[in-house]
Order: C-alpha cells, then sequence, then structure tokens
C-alpha cells in the first residue's frame, strides 16, 4: 500500500482536459461550414521543406489538423466508453461504487454526434432525468475529446514551444496552448504533441473552458495512432476527477477511459487498422504500440500523476515561484534520500526535491 500519494514536496496541480457531464453544451461551432467529405480524405506523404521556425511550425500544425477534422467527418468511428465513480472508504482510500457505459457511433458531419447502439431506458420524459441517479453522465461529451477543436488555428489560440520529446521512439515537440480571450466557449486548453516529420498532433492532454454553468468539463488525455502513412487517427481517452463539487453532487471522483475503432478506411488497398503497420525506412514516423506493454493500474495511476506534477513544476518555474534545477537540487536530493534511508520509510514514488524562490 502507498504510503504517499504525490511523489514531490509541494502540491501538484493537474493540468489536463473536460468534458460536460450534466448539460449537453455543444463546443463551439466553426466560424463556417467546412465541406464535408463522402469518402476517407487521403493524406498522402509530402515533400514539403522542413519548418525553420516555430511560426512555420504552428502554420504547419494548424494545417494538419484543419485535414485531420475533415478526415474525421467521413470515416465515423465506434466510440466505446467505461466510466467508474468511486466512493471514499476509511480503510481503503476510495473504492467503486457504480458505473456507467456507453456503446456508438461517431459522427461529425453536423458537429458531435454520438449514435448510441445501446437500448434507451424505459421513460424518456422530462421527470425521468429526475429519477435518475446524479452525476447524469453525458456520452457525447466522452466522445467529443476525441476532437481537439473544430476551429483551431491562430486567430483562436496562442502557441508556446516548451520543449522536444519521445512519445515511445517517436519525436514529438511539445507545445503548450492557450485559447485568446474571448474566443467562445469549449476552447481546449493544456499541451499536444506533434511528431517531427509531417506535424500531426498525435496526442493532447488538458481540458475545455470556460465552463458555462450547469455543464462541466473533465481532465483529459486523448491519443491518436498512426493507422498508415500519414493519417493519425483517435485511439484512446483517458480521464479522471476527484473531489469536484457539482451543486448536487459533492466529492465526485471518477475514472474513465474510451476506446475508438471500426474507422471506414475502405478506400485504402489493405485494411491496416490495428493489425498491421508497415515501416518503409528508419526515418519513417512509427507507431511502436504493438511492441508497448500495457500499464498495470498502479503504474498508471503512478504516471497519471507525475504527469501532473510535471505541469504543475513547469508552471511555477515560469511564474518565478521556483529555480531551474542545478547543484543544490542534487545536494537536497541527497538529503531526503538519506532521512527516508535512516528511518526505513517506503515512499513510492520516489521523493523529488526543488527549490521554491519565496521568503518563508
Amino acid at each position: 500500500m502507498r504510503n504517499h500519494k504525490s511523489s514531490v514536496l509541494f502540491i501538484a496541480v493537474v493540468i489536463a482536459m473536460s468534458v460536460p457531464i450534466i448539460a449537453e453544451d455543444k463546443p463551439a461551432a466553426p466560424d463556417s461550414a467546412s465541406p464535408v467529405a463522402t469518402t476517407p480524405v487521403a493524406t498522402p506523404q509530402t515533400n514539403l521543406a522542413a519548418p525553420s521556425t516555430f511560426d512555420q511550425v504552428v502554420d504547419r500544425v494548424v494545417g494538419r489538423e484543419r485535414a485531420f477534422n475533415e478526415q474525421m467527418r467521413a470515416v465515423q468511428p465506434l466510440v466505446e466508453t467505461y466510466i467508474q465513480t468511486l466512493s471514499p472508504d476509511h480503510e481503503l482510500g476510495h473504492v467503486p461504487s457504480s458505473d456507467n457505459y456507453f456503446l456508438g457511433r461517431l459522427n461529425l458531419k453536423n458537429g458531435v454526434e454520438d449514435r448510441s447502439f445501446l437500448e434507451a431506458p424505459k421513460g424518456q420524459g422530462f421527470l425521468s432525468r429526475f429519477a435518475k441517479p446524479f452525476p447524469r453522465f453525458i456520452p457525447r461529451g466522452f466522445a467529443q475529446m476525441a476532437i481537439l477543436d473544430s476551429t483551431f488555428d491562430r486567430s483562436k489560440y496562442d502557441f508556446t514551444f516548451v520543449r522536444r520529446e519521445f512519445l515511445g521512439e517517436i519525436r514529438c515537440l511539445a507545445i503548450d496552448v492557450q485559447p485568446k480571450k474571448d474566443t467562445g466557449n469549449g476552447r481546449f486548453i493544456g499541451r499536444i504533441w506533434v511528431e517531427d516529420q509531417e506535424y500531426n498532433i498525435v496526442r493532447f492532454n488538458g481540458t475545455y473552458g470556460p465552463i458555462r454553468r450547469p455543464a462541466h468539463y473533465f481532465h483529459f488525455d486523448s491519443w491518436r495512432l498512426n493507422m498508415r502513412p500519414g493519417v493519425w487517427l483517435p485511439a484512446y481517452i483517458y480521464s479522471e476527477e476527484s473531489h469536484i463539487d457539482m451543486g448536487l453532487v459533492h466529492d465526485l471522483t471518477f475514472k474513465a477511459q474510451s476506446r475508438l475503432w471500426g474507422y471506414n478506411l475502405g478506400n485504402t488497398a489493405r485494411n491496416e487498422e490495428f493489425t498491421q503497420i508497415v515501416i518503409d525506412t528508419p526515418q519513417t514516423v512509427r507507431d511502436q504500440s504493438e511492441g508497448a506493454q500495457d500499464a498495470t493500474p498502479v503504474e498508471s495511476q503512478r504516471m497519471w500523476e507525475r504527469q501532473a506534477e510535471d505541469n504543475a513544476i513547469e508552471r511555477m518555474e515560469k511564474v518565478g515561484l521556483l529555480a531551474p534545477q542545478g547543484e543544490v537540487d542534487k545536494v537536497l536530493q541527497t538529503v531526503a534520500n538519506n532521512l527516508i534511508v535512516t528511518n526505513n520509510l517506503t515512499i513510492e514514488p520516489e521523493v523529488r526535491t526543488r527549490v521554491l524562490l519565496t521568503l518563508p
């Protein structure tokens, strides 16, 4: 059993993504209607020169995401969502108390629609809504986490380069995204990871905002897979919230995951979805999911907490509350390790030390 829930010596805040659960608020509509594709949009390899500035990178990312949104209007994948609500327990911490299951097909031709395959419960009148236990999760809210924004461009967002990272063996650029003021509700707030070959978004982690009551947006982590050369499509979404005050629901805690499959890629020469990924050259962007092992529930929880801690650390460094890493941190880490060992403490994950630039 873990003795500590955080491995950083200060409180970490999750910077992730979100979804409405009480009110069915749709994400902000695009400024102009995009043409609806009747067949899957081809995305061939391009020989464009590599961008030399960050502004050129952003332009390339925006263009690829626009093509992605047009492509998603044609493929209409299946979406399966499982939600587990947790309740506090004096001995075990949090234990499962209820669950929800949704299965449907995602249709983006007229906004985000989740056509359910499950039989609707009897009594769908107005009063029946109050007979259902709270919280009332909205399937479409979780499905929309597969789409970053239908109008993702410079007029709506500010972009800040963070660093280069590897997701598995895929070289990526980590970029923070913040909506501009007065650009509407339901805009993405968080971080995106962009592969550095064709500048497709392969992962985004954050939330939507600003919140418009009585809807509530959740934090989430959305991943895409390389289905064929140049084509990245949503495959997995993880969401988790704890200690949320929803008015009628106090201290709401839940975990949810959504999986997407069954893409309509009928115009391809061969169907390689989730079964085979051809690697032409070592320089080609590769998906390494086949060789990776799924993390255990405990490992997944620690990875989620570590990501939250890293986000908090970066933001504290930016505002000048935390000193950049240096030699002093190594000395403090040694002191902390000595205290843990000499007192026979078991702390998982490991403690990390940093220097706060505050007087107290």
